[in-house]
Formats: C-alpha cells, sequence, structure tokens
C-alpha cells in the first residue's frame, strides 16, 4: 500500500514565526491546511475520489450508493470482468457505477436485495456496514454513542470500526448514523480503512487507541525523541513540566474548538501562548499532528516529514514538552510537541 503522510504542521520560532505544511493544495475548494487535504490528495492522485473538471473537490457534497460503490471498489482494486448481473431492478450496465455494484455484490460486499438504491444518500449506519466487511475488519468496542442503542442494526459495525480507529464519531456521545456521508468523510473513512497493516502510522485492525495515562505518553515521547537525538549526537532534551502543560492545554483546544493549526483562536502563536503562561524562552518550536492512534506512530509520523523531523533534531533547544487530547469531531487525536530553549 502507498505510504500516505498523515496530517502534520510544524513551526519554529526565534525571532518570528513560520509555518511550512507539506504540499500545495490540488483543488480550489480544499486548502492545504484544511484537516482531511493530506488524504484528499492521495486518494485523488491513486484515483479513488477524484476531483471535477472545474477544479473543486466539493468535499461537502454528499456520497450516494452508487458512488460508494466506485470509491469502495477502486480502493480495493477489485476486478470488474465478467461479474455476473447483480440482480437489483434498479441496476443496469448505464447505472452510474454499475461494474463496481455487480462486483461488490459478487463479492459479498453488498447484500443481494431487490432494490440497491444507487441514487439515495449512503448514510453514516450504511457506512460502518459496508466498511467492515469490505476491509474485513474484526475486534469490537464499546462506545458512548448515546443515538446507537442496543437493537440498532449499525451497532456492531459502529463498534468495529471504532475498535480498528476508523471513526471516532461525530461528537464524544453521537455517531449520528442516519446522517449522509460527505466526499471529505469518505474520504478519510477509506483512508483509514486502507491502512490498517502496520506499514504506515495508522491503528492496526482491532487495536483501537492507545490507552496510557498521559504520564506514561510523555515518557514515551520523550525517550524516542532523544533516542533520535543520540543517533545525531545531540544532546538530549529535558522534560519541562510547564511547557507541558502547555502543550496539553494547546492539544485540547484544538479539541474543543475544532481546528488544527498552530494559531490558537484562543491563545494566538505557540511564542505568544507560552509568554502568556509565564515560561521564559530564547528559542521556541511546535510540532503538531492529528488523527494518530499511538506515540510510536506519531513519532514515526514526525520523523518522516523533514519539517517536524527539523524541530526534534534542532541543535537550538534544551527542554520539550508534550500534550495530548483524545476525541473530537474531526480527527478523534490531537498531539502536541513544544520546544524551547532557555
Amino acid at each position: 500500500m502507498k505510504k500516505i503522510v498523515f496530517i502534520l504542521l510544524t513551526a519554529s520560532l526565534t525571532v518570528g514565526f513560520s509555518i511550512s505544511t507539506l504540499a500545495a493544495s490540488l483543488f480550489k475548494d480544499v486548502s492545504e491546511k484544511e484537516w482531511s487535504y493530506p488524504i484528499i490528495e492521495d486518494l485523488s492522485r491513486s484515483g479513488i475520489i477524484q476531483g471535477y473538471s472545474d477544479g473543486t473537490f466539493k468535499p461537502t457534497s454528499g456520497v450516494t450508493r452508487a458512488q460508494s460503490a466506485i470509491y469502495i471498489g477502486r480502493a480495493l482494486k477489485v476486478d470488474t470482468k465478467n461479474r455476473p448481473n447483480p440482480g437489483y431492478v434498479d441496476v443496469n450496465s448505464k447505472t452510474t457505477g454499475y461494474e463496481y455494484i455487480a462486483a461488490l455484490v459478487d463479492e459479498g460486499i453488498y447484500a443481494k436485495a431487490r432494490n440497491f438504491d444507487p441514487h439515495q444518500s449512503l448514510t453514516r449506519a450504511q457506512m460502518a456496514k459496508i466498511l467492515v466487511i469490505a476491509f474485513d475488519m474484526n475486534g469490537t468496542k464499546k462506545t458512548g454513542f448515546t443515538d446507537i442503542p442496543a437493537n440498532e442494526w449499525a451497532k456492531p459495525y459502529v463498534e468495529t470500526l471504532v475498535a480498528n480507529g476508523v471513526t471516532t464519531g461525530t461528537s464524544a456521545t453521537k455517531y449520528s448514523p442516519d446522517r449522509t456521508v460527505t466526499r471529505q468523510q469518505m474520504a478519510i473513512f477509506i483512508y483509514r480503512a486502507l491502512h490498517q497493516d502496520g506499514e504506515i502510522v495508522v491503528p492496526p485492525v482491532g487495536s483501537g487507541k492507545e490507552e496510557l495515562p498521559d504520564s506514561v505518553r510523555a515518557t514515551e515521547l520523550l525517550k524516542l525523541v532523544n533516542d533520535e537525538r543520540e543517533k545525531n549526537n545531540l544532546k538530549p532534551l529535558v522534560y519541562d513540566t510547564k511547557v507541558g502543560n502547555v502543550a496539553a492545554i494547546k492539544a485540547q483546544d484544538m479539541k474543543t474548538n475544532n481546528y488544527f493549526d498552530h494559531i490558537s483562536p484562543t491563545y494566538g502563536s505557540p511564542s505568544n501562548m507560552l509568554t502568556k503562561f509565564g515560561i521564559s524562552w530564547t528559542a521556541s518550536g511546535e510540532n503538531i499532528a492529528a488523527g494518530y492512534s499511538s506515540v510510536n506512530a506519531v513519532h514515526k509520523g514526525w520523523m518522516n516529514s523533514s519539517g517536524h523531523r527539523a524541530n526534534i533534531l534542532s541543535s537550538s533547544y534544551t527542554h520539550v514538552g508534550f500534550g495530548y487530547a483524545e476525541g473530537g469531531e474531526s480527527y478523534g487525536s490531537y498531539w502536541v510537541q513544544m520546544f524551547i530553549r532557555k
């Protein structure tokens, strides 16, 4: 499978403040700072979910059941040749996505029935079942979703998606099973489903999220960072609890206010935030990431990005602090590294 960089941003501050992002946007309606941009870009380049001729992606447009068959079929690289007629009364050879519908029915991913409803909007409940079957997911994890009662038909599929890190719901207590899946959401769901095999920095099958106390998470990250620095003949960074507290506040702020950026709508830039919380510094930097489910995964993501790696291996810094927040509407997890020189 392709190696895809998950969502990362880096900033370094000495005299001023700068941000570097990973690529220029392919679509005029999807900013390179958009939370789903790296995923949309990769799936588009892979031919799984492509844009429109006018240069747009239309991320908030709904996905139909026929379109879902096309996207899933392309993601699985399913062979569409010599497939039997799927047998739906509302699907024929001229129906959009017919070849993929036929192939996925033949593979047992879509159930045989009288109607397929190809032009009907795909709901989040339907999406859960399709992804679990298509990507052969296992495991379950209890959720706190109040809109998924015990008798909800999609409950086991939703719990399997959560166990595999594919979804965290639309909030801590809601899954919104009847809500239409957007193109943006479909992209990230397929991305997460595709990358469960450990080859890249996303959740392995059945792992869910790491259940670690913040102190353990910080200890593990510090060891990983200093191991890298030792390999490069650099002095180890000292963990600063106060900086860690600021990093934790920043992670929580991104989760609460549903954004992913170095500039906080609450606290401003990282340098301003450090100063606001009474921390003196002569140089500072920040790495942030979203969507990673483990310490090793996010560290690998940062090390595979030149900008983030530069912060981790900078000789300018003497101290570091880490922050983490789980949940949120868009990403599921937020990670922050703050570096300073005293």
